[in-house]
């Protein structure tokens, strides 16, 4: 199988499964998947050891922003984060705990962060908290 393809299954599958107990309750799960996921993530900060990447990815002609948390130390770091976009809540608290020196990304198509035109990465805002 193709590299790229067997990341993203294990990504999908990763994210959702540790966010659906997050997601459940609020947020109806679709069965949609993003299958045009971009590699091209950007650092947007390092804080606590932990980089926080964006990137862009199209589902249905439509844009997208995709997160990746990477986790640069040698423990496990569990956290929570707030994402805004021009200081519009976003995501709230989203309980998230990465491995060490391991990566987490989301593409959660059940809750899909919308890019509109004119846009940029820096109209959002991550905000991490240590537990």
């Amino acid at each position: 199988m193709n590299l790229n393809y067997m990341r993203k299954l294990i990504l999908v599958v990763f994210v959702l499964g540790g966010t659906a107990v997050n997601t459940i309750a609020n947020n109806p799960i679709t069965t949609e998947i993003a299958t045009e996921s971009s590699d091209n993530f950007v650092l947007i900060k390092n804080e606590n050891g932990i980089n926080v990447y964006f990137s862009k990815y199209n589902l249905n002609d439509k844009s997208y922003l995709e997160v990746r948390f990477e986790n640069t130390t040698n423990q496990e770091i569990n956290f929570t984060w707030v994402l805004t976009k021009n200081s519009e809540l976003i995501i709230n608290k989203t309980n998230t705990s990465v491995g060490s020196l391991a990566k987490i990304g989301r593409p959660d198509t059940s809750i899909l962060i919308p890019i509109n035109n004119g846009e940029t990465f820096n109209d959002f805002s991550l905000t991490i908290n240590l537990k």
